[in-house]
C-alpha cells in the first residue's frame, strides 16, 4: 500500500477469512487483525517477518469478530495485543459462547452448505456457498486448537504508537461494531 505498509488480502479459498495489515515502524512491526485460524495467523506472522525483518511487537484487533481475533494466540507472549476496552470486553463475553456454538452447529452447517452448492445453478450463489463451505471448514479444523488470547492493552478513543521510522495512530469509531479501530 505504501513503503513499509502491506495488505494481507484473504483469498476465497483460504482460512484467513478477513484481511489484515502489516506495518513496519522501522524497528518493530504491527499486525492489524490476526485472521480467523491459527494456521492462517502463522502464515501472516511469517509474511510480517519476511517483509519487515522485525519482531511483531503489536497485534491490533480492529473489532471483536472471531475472524479478526482468533489468530492472536500464535504471536509471542511478549507481543502486545491491543484493542478498545469495549472490544476486549466483547471478546471475553462472546468468544467462549461462539466457540461452543460452532462446535455444536458448524458440522451440520457445512453439510447443509455443501448440499445447497450441489443443487445450485446460479454462479453468484454458488460462489457465496463455496465461501461458506471454506468458512465452515476453517472453523471445524481450528476449533480444537483455539486458545482465546485477550488484548492486554486497551484504549478508549486514540492511541499513538511510535517507532523509529513511523508513528501510527489508532482511532476508535462506531461502525461495523460498537467500537471499531482504524489505523
Amino acid at each position: 500500500m505504501a513503503d513499509g505498509v502491506y495488505a494481507a488480502i484473504a483469498s476465497e479459498q483460504g482460512y484467513a477469512i478477513c484481511n489484515a495489515g502489516i506495518i513496519d515502524l522501522g524497528d518493530k512491526t504491527i499486525v492489524f487483525d490476526s485472521f480467523k485460524t491459527p494456521d492462517a495467523a502463522e502464515d501472516l506472522l511469517r509474511a510480517a517477518h519476511e517483509r519487515t525483518s522485525h519482531k511483531v511487537s503489536y497485534v491490533i484487533n480492529s473489532h471483536y469478530h472471531h475472524d479478526h481475533i482468533r489468530g492472536n494466540q500464535v504471536f509471542s507472549p511478549d507481543t502486545a495485543i491491543i484493542s478498545t476496552s469495549w472490544t476486549r470486553e466483547a471478546i471475553a463475553k462472546n468468544e467462549p459462547q461462539r466457540i461452543k456454538s460452532q462446535k455444536e452447529n458448524v458440522p451440520q452447517e457445512l453439510l447443509d452448505a455443501q448440499s445447497k452448492l450441489d443443487a445450485e445453478k446460479n454462479p453468484n450463489r454458488r460462489r457465496e456457498l463455496a465461501f461458506w463451505i471454506t468458512y465452515h471448514k476453517a472453523s471445524i479444523e481450528s476449533l480444537s486448537q483455539l486458545k482465546m488470547r485477550l488484548p492486554n492493552i486497551t484504549f478508549e478513543h486514540m492511541l499513538t504508537i511510535h517507532g523509529a521510522g513511523r508513528t501510527v495512530k489508532l482511532l476508535s469509531f462506531r461502525g461495523h461494531t460498537e467500537s471499531d479501530v482504524v489505523l
